[in-house]
């Protein structure tokens, strides 16, 4: 996890992107860089949140539960755009990243901006998923704030990035994420074993070889 429409993955740098391993990463355009001004309000059951952001065009952005009824189609032309599929490696593991539990955010008019998907157990939350139609505008912050207001106090949020995706080491260190844990030769073990259409190049040229685990305690403010 740079400009395009619709964004690219922060794990991919074009073509590549589509045979990524993770799925746990920033879009390129997840408002990465961004310094976005909004509220929400957020219930322990998942009520739809609202975030008031500013951005060219959106004049709030509303985070809401993923429905598979209404969001799947979208969903997955999204993330075969940014990711190269719903199935994703992490972990020596594929993983459907729309068989689980997601929020959506859309702006004013209804319209779908992003998405972040998850899975709890326990105490622990893994970061699955996360996916931008519209970058730099706070969207990726939008979401990341609501998954945080539905853990309780102190839970651990948790996902996989890849030793290239610079962009989205960028992003989640700058909300609060530390480096937990460094798996070398993670992802050519991907390639081989789960996903051969793994790139071999990653973002900036950089060889793709290792997975990077970030991790956030909900005490931390994002």
């Amino acid at each position: 996890m740079t400009a395009p429409t619709p964004t690219r993955a922060t794990i991919a740098s074009g073509d590549p992107g589509k045979s990524r391993a993770l799925a746990g990463h920033t879009p390129r355009n997840c408002d990465a860089s961004s310094r976005p001004h909004y509220s929400q309000d957020v219930s322990a059951h998942g009520a739809a949140s609202r975030a008031v952001g500013r951005m060219a065009g959106v004049t709030a952005i509303r985070v809401r539960d993923y429905s598979p009824a209404m969001d799947a189609a979208w969903a997955v032309g999204l993330l075969d755009e940014m990711f190269g599929g719903r199935l994703q490696a992490r972990r020596g593991q594929l993983i459907d990243a729309l068989g689980v539990p997601g929020l959506v955010a859309v702006d004013d008019a209804d319209d779908r901006l992003g998405i972040l998907m998850y899975q709890r157990v326990a105490s622990e939350c893994e970061l699955v998923a996360i996916a931008a139609s519209r970058g730099r505008h706070g969207v990726g912050t939008a979401l990341l704030e609501a998954l945080q207001a539905r853990l309780a106090d102190g839970d651990r949020i948790w996902l996989v990035t890849t030793n290239d995706n610079l962009d989205a080491l960028r992003f989640y260190q700058r909300r609060g994420f530390s480096l937990c844990a460094l798996r070398a030769g993670a992802v050519d073990d991907s390639r081989r074993r789960l996903k051969p259409s793994i790139s071999l190049t990653g973002a900036y040229g950089i060889p793709l070889r290792d997975e990077l685990e970030l991790e956030l305690h909900t005490s931390r403010k994002l």
